[in-house]
């Protein structure tokens, strides 16, 4: 997986925002590319759930 430079410059202030800790840029490719994976697979997950749900039981919009 390919994260640019921006997105790492972006995911190191967000987490600095939100923890207060400053991530080396190392460290941050790892937790944006895991971050990235998790969101991944939940939504792979929901995806199926939904996929399994009978046409029949969701209500109209």
């Amino acid at each position: 997986m390919v994260v640019s430079d921006a997105h790492i410059a972006e995911f190191q202030k967000l987490y600095r925002e939100h923890f207060g800790i400053e991530l080396p840029k190392a460290q941050a490719l790892e937790k944006s590319i895991r971050l990235v994976r998790l969101i991944e697979t939940v939504s792979r997950a929901l995806a199926k759930e939904q996929a399994e749900i009978p046409t029949n039981l969701i209500p109209p919009t």
